[in-house]
């Protein structure tokens, strides 16, 4: 843990890519990047009495509200793409890797995702090609989160020296593994989508579509309960409609 040098907090950026044509319908693009971050504020979770002058000899990162940290984030993106006629076909791969060090312990921040895939498509046909689908298919691996280690009951004494905590009753408290020491289950999904297009005049365009959202109903966890130890799920499929007027 180190101390507060700046009021912004700032990182340093590396970043290197290029863009390739070949094969007169593809494009590939690679991009790879690092950055460093050199002070990032958060809470302190290690915090067990109160910064005073009687606690002057107890380390710092026990006494105080926030903590800084640092850390890095890595990883590449890769895209290849082909465009032909009335066709377009993206295809994504990006790697990541984000490492925070608190001071004590070195842990994935709850929005590093070390894996993603992305695969687009989009086709327009139709005499005056009025018409287009698009199918969207995408991959996650799971993001970090901490773990249940076990449960305490939770005794508020409210500074009560005579409190009696064999009949006292206390709430439910969780005692936490490492900090973002597991990995949710991965994430993949579906989309697809068709829309007419109907040209009303010089200046109006009418778009009317359809789409399905999850078409083959996969179950993505969206959190789980640590208390009730039960799993909430994303939205299940969903078909949807819609018309945009354009003038």
């Amino acid at each position: 843990m180190s101390n507060v040098t700046s009021n912004l907090q700032k990182a340093d950026h590396l970043v290197f890519g290029f863009e390739y044509d070949f094969l007169k319908h593809f494009t590939l693009n690679v991009e790879a990047y690092e950055k460093f971050f050199n002070e990032i504020l958060e809470l302190n979770p290690y915090k067990l009495y109160d910064n005073s002058p009687t606690n002057n000899s107890i380390p710092d990162y026990l006494k105080d509200d926030f903590l800084v940290e640092t850390g890095t984030a890595k990883g590449f993106d890769f895209l290849l793409k082909y465009e032909y006629k009335h066709l377009s076909v993206w295809t994504v791969y990006s790697y990541g890797k984000v490492l925070l060090w608190d001071g004590q312990i070195s842990y994935p921040p709850n929005f590093d995702r070390t894996n993603s895939v992305n695969l687009v498509l989009s086709y327009d046909f139709g005499k005056d090609l009025d018409w287009e689908v698009g199918a969207r298919w995408n991959y996650g691996s799971g993001f970090p989160f901490t773990q249940n280690q076990g449960f305490y009951e939770s005794l508020n004494l409210n500074n009560n020296l005579n409190a009696n905590v064999n009949t006292a009753n206390g709430s439910l408290g969780v005692l936490y593994g490492q900090e973002n020491g597991a990995r949710l289950p991965d994430y993949n999904r579906l989309d697809l989508s068709i829309k007419k297009k109907f040209v009303l005049s010089v200046n109006s365009t009418l778009d009317v579509g359809a789409g399905v959202t999850n078409a083959y109903d996969r179950q993505n966890i969206f959190y789980f309960d640590r208390i009730t130890y039960q799993r909430v799920n994303q939205l299940p499929i969903m078909p949807t409609m819609n018309v945009d007027w354009t003038f």
